[in-house]
């Protein structure tokens, strides 16, 4: 039952592979120790079957950087039953974000303690506004219905969202969409919103984070990481010594 659990996090989390120092080593013993387990558990008692999920959330974003409000989020849907992705966009030139590697390294340090909860293949890119790529995203997970996460401003402003609704277009999925409490303040944007969400065919279901988790914003943790306050109460705490000892986050000039 154990191995059931954590079988599918290790696997996601072998690559890539460091060949050098004494990590290297005792990686080959844990997994010479779990061979022979699979070995004889397969000899002994049969073959050891993963249940495949049933509902399938997809996450995409700059996760810049993966904030204990993004780990909430994560936590609801998990609660929900979904087995959830979590998709780092490549880069982004508006949002000047800090390089991928780095923001999937802080998401996979964050992560660690969820099961079900994984970093999608970096070797399978997939633009939301393209219904070639969303089309693969489906296939990928044949036996599973695929839900979208956004928030609730994504789905008024991008341009995914603009265009016209066709097979295998963004509107034809179902949708789990997290709502900021700040934008109630505006009615009418409010009404926007649910207009946005009516063209969507598929299932929505909506979500709302605490007050406390809503207002982490990534110019928030720049500022502190600055002023070298502590950020373990917006992000994870191993995030943040990595973050730290990396030196990332900084408000230093940036130059494309």
């Amino acid at each position: 039952h154990i191995f059931k659990l954590i079988a599918k996090k290790i696997l996601t989390l072998l690559a890539p592979v460091n060949k050098e120092g004494l990590m290297f080593l005792i990686n080959c013993i844990g997994l010479n120790h779990m061979y022979r387990f699979i070995s004889d558990y397969d000899f002994y008692e049969g073959s050891i079957s993963l249940e495949i999920p049933d509902k399938i959330a997809f996450f995409p974003g700059a996760f810049d950087p993966f904030s204990l409000s993004h780990k909430e989020i994560v936590k609801e849907i998990e609660i929900l039953g979904f087995e959830i992705y979590l998709a780092v966009d490549e880069f982004s030139w508006s949002k000047r974000t800090q390089p991928h590697l780095f923001r999937r390294n802080i998401i996979n340090i964050s992560i660690a303690d969820e099961l079900n909860v994984y970093l999608y293949p970096e070797d399978l890119p997939v633009n939301i506004a393209n219904p070639d790529d969303l089309k693969v995203l489906r296939e990928n997970f044949s036996f599973s219905e695929v839900y979208i996460v956004v928030g609730s401003d994504v789905i008024l402003n991008a341009s995914a969202y603009q265009k016209n609704k066709g097979k295998n277009s963004i509107h034809t999925f179902s949708h789990i969409v997290f709502d900021r409490r700040t934008l109630h303040a505006a009615d009418e944007k409010e009404k926007m919103i649910q207009e946005a969400i009516k063209e969507i065919r598929g299932e929505t279901i909506k979500l709302n984070l605490t007050p406390c988790y809503e207002e982490i914003s990534s110019s928030q943790i720049r500022g502190n990481i600055d002023e070298n306050r502590d950020i373990s109460r917006i992000i994870d705490p191993l995030a943040q010594k990595y973050i730290y000892e990396n030196s990332l986050f900084q408000k230093e000039p940036q130059y494309k």
